[in-house]
């Protein structure tokens, strides 16, 4: 710890014997903050000091000073001079007074840590071992021995128990200093053998490979917390293996005394082999009993273990609405092996019939049942196929005995009778009714709200808004809400330490009562200075403007936790810490701590799909451009798409995209930020096109609420086909004119042709799109990176204003996603729509604005943007030599077209996908693993009359799509791995279209 010095340094003699010093109680007529080199922190302290000019000078007020320094400043050391003064009266006449310097010595700071890898550890975990970071203050008398300890122990725990370490501090200036580590590894310990003694020969193999994967190799160097770690694993693989009493020992001897070197040797005592067999259920139920069993059997088989075993199987099944369920677990010795066989009568499956309130007078059968199942919606609500259990039906009356409790009867008692099993049904399913025996007893009216004690003005504000309660039936939780509302009131208003309790009056005679709200306000407390620390970046104004608690203004519970919340939401800080100190009860100081993230942040990703190709991409962030929370980001993705239609990566024509987006806090205190985008360059491949963009554009992103975002911006971007097939071209299409091709292919009075163009001007001549454009999105999910339930709602908009850009038009999209638990399943429902429309007659929609479906995430079973209008065209000939032109003849014989899709005006798309995860069927060491069915319908569409393709002219394509299908779901580090086989129902064979599609894609696109 810091020392503190408390020197009194007394210039003038005391008396002889004096109880007290001279000084005491002498006028103080000047109090300053020194340090010996000027080191004097940035952030003023002088406010905090208790002891002021005009004050006399009292001992207890100095060490109160002296803590508060010590807490707030760090010091290395921090003194008390008093020397005798001279002061002047308002008359000008000299008195006898003090002077009061507090001496302060900062420590110094490190500036940076010099260190080279030592043996296992990197030169960053040789740092990081060290327990310090930039800007920490560093005693050198007390920490060069507490890192020497850290690195030492870092390197025994990888393996070299005899390291040295040598830390030495270089002095930069008075306030700064370098830490440079020197680092001599030792001699690592190695393991020279690995001897399993008892292992089951079926086991050895396995075994050897879970001590490889804890980093347990003869030869190689080992770390004591991989020798626990493969000790446990080995226990664990055993009773995975059905050995459920195996025991393992492990022992580390060294070769020889005073060797590094050791020999690792586990006893196994294996014990007997269990086997489990289930009779009586179906093969799903069967593994996932039988896996309950050898997760109970972890020690020794005995008939107590067993009987307890088949108690828990059996309240799990009634807990599952199989109420007369009856289990046998008997064990039986063969040698080494041990048979465990269950014999599982589950018998029918109770299922809620009706539910009778006998008594109830205030509310009907069916309202009550209904708050039953609303109170159990995992059981009870799933009306009226629900199922049964006791601890649901106890559970649910709990809820409705608060209920009547809330509804003023105080009194109210509900009891169940035994659960009345009916006949069994067809379905092999047994009704059950249960009854509810409802004694109501009197319902008691609120007559009167007081409030007594040491009240503030905001809680009777609170109060005689709450004055509409009297009269109604009497709510026991809506009086302690009250209450927690006219403290909270209190506290906004400065008293801390409020408190309200609840004291009720019943009259029996009337059942009327009178709730007292006794309120302790105690002292109010006011802000006297705000101190700032931990900022070594961030300008100290950025800070100030998100503190909502100025000085002269009362502290607020709800101002100290809105400013943390505020300081946070800067994106800045990984710990925001807001503490009141002072001695005093009424005025207090603000002491802001804050632990600054790095200011440069870089994310790396990327992802592989048999639709998309593989693609890389990695954004580095600037989080606080010359400490004003501004942001600067630069982002890169580069990757391989296929080569038309197949599944052949082109390394030939990569995709690449680079850019810049700078961000800046709009408004002071405001969540809302301005941005501003450029787009470097873009080129994208589909399936059809390739397109370059580059451009950029402004806007502003304003948060709504905690999960909404609206984002509005203008954009101008110079856009260009660097290769086109003919046949996604339409009638009219603004790229015509910069191919080099004429608005149409004929004359105006014959149909449009698109076999009729042979040459194309690539890359295309340039065009500009610009126009503003929205985004608003809601997310009410419970998890974003892994959801259960929720909701997620996108809506778009752009406009292409023809003031630069030569085609006006809009375009709008939409998605709704819905995720709703069905018990341990998951049920997603999600719909997307989208349209666009050129706003001049003369042309039609570009080709890149046009909607396209089919591939993963979009229409499975279908290829990647075939799904909508298409256009046939003659089979490509890129030029092959005459010798096998037969061949080809031949081989284009069967269909010597293809078809090209052109993508449309609107589309529509609705998915339904049931997640089913592996630890429902039994495998519960598949957490994060699970399979899926799913429909996928929708289809895009051409509105506009003007345009027709030769699929439209032709006829034969339904309305809607359809695409079915199984999948497997798995989180993985690398990132989601998605694998889906597609089905189309109704492919339509002359249009190249195949019944199957498998989808794969992994991490993230």
């Amino acid at each position: 710890m810091t020392a503190i010095f408390l020197a009194l340094l007394l210039v003038a003699a005391t008396a002889a014997g004096a109880e007290t010093p001279w000084y005491a109680g002498q006028p103080v007529v000047m109090v300053s903050l020194e340090a010996a080199d000027g080191g004097l922190p940035g952030e003023n302290l002088e406010p905090l000091l208790n002891l002021k000019q005009g004050d006399a000078l009292e001992l207890h007020r100095v060490r109160a000073d002296l803590t508060v320094l010590h807490q707030v400043g760090q010091f290395a050391a921090v003194e008390a001079h008093v020397e005798p003064w001279v002061g002047y009266d308002d008359e000008g006449f000299p008195f006898q007074a003090v002077r009061l310097v507090y001496l302060v010595s900062p420590p110094p700071r490190l500036r940076r840590i010099r260190a080279k890898a030592a043996g296992p550890l990197s030169r960053r975990e040789v740092e990081a071992a060290t327990g310090l970071g930039r800007g920490d203050a560093f005693y050198e008398n007390q920490d060069v021995a507490a890192v020497q300890r850290r690195v030492t122990q870092a390197l025994a725990k990888r393996g070299h128990p005899h390291a040295e370490v040598q830390v030495q501090a270089q002095p930069v200036d008075l306030r700064q200093l370098d830490l440079e580590l020197r680092v001599d590894p030792g001699p690592p310990q190695l393991l020279e053998d690995i001897t399993l003694v008892g292992m089951p020969e079926e086991l050895e193999r396995p075994a050897r490979r879970t001590l490889r994967r804890n980093d347990l190799r003869q030869g190689r160097r080992y770390e004591r917390d991989d020798v626990q770690a493969a000790h446990d694993a080995l226990e664990e693989l055993l009773v995975r293996r059905h050995y459920p009493e195996a025991e393992v020992k492990g022992l580390l001897l060294p070769v020889e005394e005073g060797s590094l070197d050791a020999r690792l040797t586990y006893l196994v005592q294996a014990g007997r082999q269990v086997e489990v067999s289930v009779d009586g259920v179906g093969l799903i139920s069967r593994r996932r009993l039988a896996q309950q069993v050898r997760g109970q059997l972890t020690h020794e088989v005995t008939p107590e273990i067993l009987a307890e075993v088949e108690d828990l199987l059996v309240q799990d099944l009634k807990r599952r609405g199989w109420l007369t369920a009856r289990m046998d677990l008997r064990a039986r010795d063969d040698g080494d092996l041990r048979s465990v066989r269950v014999a599982v009568d589950r018998g029918p499956r109770h299922v809620l019939d009706q539910v009778r309130f006998e008594g109830a007078e205030a509310y009907g059968d069916r309202y009550l049942a209904d708050a039953m199942g609303e109170a159990s919606p995992e059981v009870l609500g799933h009306w009226p196929r629900a199922r049964v259990t006791h601890e649901e039906v106890d559970r649910s009356l709990e809820v409705l005995r608060e209920f009547y409790r809330s509804q003023g009867f105080l009194q109210a008692r509900l009891e169940r009778e035994e659960l009345a099993a009916g006949e069994r049904r067809r379905s092999g399913k047994v009704p059950v009714t249960v009854t509810v025996q409802v004694v109501e007893g009197p319902r008691t009216t609120l007559a009167q709200l007081r409030l007594e004690g040491q009240a503030c003005p905001g809680a009777e504000e609170v109060l005689e808004g709450a004055r509409e309660l009297e009269g109604q039936p009497l709510d026991p939780s809506a009086m302690d809400a009250l209450a927690r509302q006219l403290a909270e009131a209190c506290w906004d208003e400065g008293f801390l330490q409020a408190d309200v309790q609840v004291l009720r009056e019943v009259d029996t005679a009337t059942d009327k009562a009178v709730v007292r709200f006794v309120a302790t306000a105690g002292p109010s407390v006011w802000l006297r200075n705000t101190i700032v620390q931990g900022h070594e970046y961030t300008r100290r104004h950025i800070i100030e403007r998100e503190i909502l608690l100025h000085a002269g203004e009362p502290v607020t519970r709800s101002g100290l936790v809105e400013t943390r919340r505020k300081l946070y939401d800067l994106q800045l800080f990984g710990r925001v810490e807001t503490l009141l100190i002072g001695d005093e009860d009424r005025v207090k100081d603000l002491l802001v701590v804050v632990d600054e993230y790095p200011r440069i942040a870089l994310d790396v990703g990327g992802g592989a799909s048999t639709d998309q190709g593989v693609k890389a991409f990695m954004r580095a962030t600037h989080r606080n451009l010359w400490g004003r929370a501004h942001r600067l980001s630069l982002v890169t993705q580069a990757g391989l798409s296929y080569s038309g239609e197949e599944w052949r990566l082109d390394t030939t024509a990569p995709e690449w995209r680079a850019g810049l987006r700078y961000e800046a806090p709009n408004i002071p205190g405001d969540e809302q930020r301005s941005f501003l985008d450029l787009l470097i360059n873009e080129e994208t491949q589909h399936t059809t096109f390739r397109l370059a963009r580059s451009g950029g554009g402004v806007g502003v992103q304003t948060p709504l609420g905690r999960s909404g975002q609206l984002v509005m911006d203008y954009r101008l971007e110079w856009r260009r086909l660097e290769d086109v097939d003919s046949g996604a071209l339409l009638e009219d299409d603004p790229w015509l004119s910069r191919l080099g091709l004429p608005d149409s292919s004929v004359e105006d009075d014959e149909p449009f042709d698109p076999t009729a163009w042979s040459d194309l001007t690539l890359p295309s001549a340039g065009r500009i799109a610009s126009g503003p454009g929205f985004l608003l999105v809601a997310d009410a999910r419970d998890d974003p990176q892994n959801p259960r339930r929720g909701v997620r709602w996108m809506l778009q908009g752009r406009l292409e204003d023809g003031v630069l850009s030569d085609v006006p038009l809009v375009t709008g999209r939409t998605q709704l996603q819905t995720l709703l638990p069905l018990r341990r399943l998951g049920l997603l429902i999600g719909l997307q729509a989208g349209m666009a429309q050129v706003l001049d007659t003369a042309t039609t929609l570009p080709l890149e604005e046009r909607f396209r479906l089919g591939g993963a995430g979009s229409l499975r079973g279908y290829r990647r943007e075939t799904v909508g209008p298409k256009n046939r065209l003659s089979a490509y000939d890129p030029g092959y030599p005459p010798e096998i032109s037969p061949l080809l003849e031949y081989l284009r014989s069967s269909d010597p077209h293809r078809w090209v899709a052109t993508g449309g005006d609107a589309m529509l798309l609705g998915t339904l996908e049931l997640k089913v995860p592996l630890s429902v069927l039994g495998l519960s060491s598949w957490q994060d693993a699970a399979v899926v069915a799913f429909t996928d319908v929708g289809n895009a569409f051409l509105l506009n009359d003007l345009v027709e393709t030769t699929s439209m002219q032709e006829g034969g394509e339904p309305l809607l799509r359809t695409g079915v299908g199984v999948g497997f779901r798995y989180a993985t580090a690398l990132g989601p791995l998605q694998l889906d086989l597609g089905i189309n129902p109704a492919p339509i064979e002359e249009r190249d279209e195949s019944t199957l599609r498998f989808h794969v894609s992994l991490g993230t696109l």
